[in-house]
């Protein structure tokens, strides 16, 4: 139902080099940012002149979208919105949970955030504590789940009863593995697509492949996969093959030949993945460092909103490096245009 594409801008061209469908980041705090940009002195001052800024905007394509995927479960009217994270809940500003249940709030619909061990069920109804659940908005990971409880977890058993509506769905984690791109640029797999779509995966998608003892084809030559990777590392990056948080990205081109070497070694054992890295679109940013304002070089990296398959709304996240697994912030999209 909802899913935010990783995507890189270059010379107006884009690159789709991953895509999130599990607890898809930014949703609620994209807007918000845009909304403090678009209200600084500075800007309302800038838009009196001769160009205009306007946000995307999705936060009424994600209430939408929401209301949509209730009704084709099978329910009416206005549902009751639980959205399930890890984190305390208590905190007024811990996570982009709390402001995602205060857009659900004006947007009509009854929401609490609330944490996995907070869920009961009881005849074929979800409840937290008070709270009678007709919608999970999942932000949490499966194997996050597992780690703390069994399959006789309330939220598993609902699912499987088809009890509670989950948004989005078990299935859908399956999507965002990184895996999915070897698939989609290996000609092998892409044989049989119309040279239109062959086309576009060459255009805006990077080459990809699992990190395995193998052969595979890179730009018409066969090439022994480990050794290539080995040689060429300015060329590429190392992903693991789902974005945890907990595992580092390393990008070849700022590492040293032996760092590099280790790196592999741990693809080669864990799930990685391997991508052609892309150019990268760096600029200046004003940046507040233990209180002192500095002025940073950061890559831009845009990420398209998708709700129930359309493109509705972007967000924006600056990273101090590609190999950095902690972004310097997220920051709004807007559209520039002439008055």
């Amino acid at each position: 139902m909802t899913s935010r594409l990783d995507a890189h801008l270059q010379n107006g061209s884009l690159f789709v080099r991953g895509f999130e469908t599990c607890k898809p980041r930014a949703l609620g705090f994209s807007e918000l940012l845009a909304d403090l940009f678009l209200d600084l002195p500075i800007v309302r001052e800038f838009k009196r002149g001769r160009y205009k800024l306007s946000k995307i905007g999705g936060r009424k394509y994600l209430s939408a979208a929401i209301l949509q995927t209730w009704k084709d479960f099978g329910g009416s009217g206005q549902p009751n919105i639980a959205i399930v994270e890890f984190g305390d809940q208590s905190a007024s500003d811990s996570t982009e949970g709390h402001v995602l249940a205060e857009l659900f709030h004006q947007a009509g619909f009854a929401a609490r955030l609330v944490s996995p061990d907070q869920l009961e069920y009881h005849n074929g109804k979800l409840n937290a504590q008070d709270f009678q659940i007709d919608v999970v908005f999942r932000r949490l990971l499966t194997r996050e789940l597992l780690v703390h409880f069994d399959l006789s977890h309330p939220l598993l058993r609902a699912y499987r009863d088809r009890a509670v509506c989950v948004v989005n769905n078990f299935r859908s984690e399956l999507a965002q593995r990184r895996s999915l791109f070897d698939l989609v640029t290996d000609e092998n797999v892409t044989a049989g697509l119309p040279f239109s779509d062959r086309r576009l995966i060459r255009t805006f998608v990077p080459w990809t492949r699992v990190v395995s003892q193998k052969k595979t084809r890179y730009k018409e030559r066969e090439v022994d996969l480990p050794e290539f990777i080995r040689r060429t590392r300015e060329r590429w990056v190392l992903h693991p093959n789902e974005d945890t948080g907990d595992q580092q990205i390393f990008v070849g081109a700022e590492m040293s030949e032996s760092a590099w070497d280790r790196a592999l070694r741990l693809a080669l054992r864990t799930p990685y993945v391997v991508q052609e890295r892309l150019p990268l679109n760096h600029e200046l940013f004003p940046v507040f460092h233990y209180g002192e304002l500095q002025m940073k070089e950061a890559e831009i990296s845009v990420h398209p909103h998708i709700f129930n398959g359309k493109m509705q709304g972007a967000s924006a996240v600056l990273g101090s490096s590609a190999g950095s697994p902690c972004p310097l912030g997220i920051a709004p999209v807007l559209v520039l245009s002439e008055s």
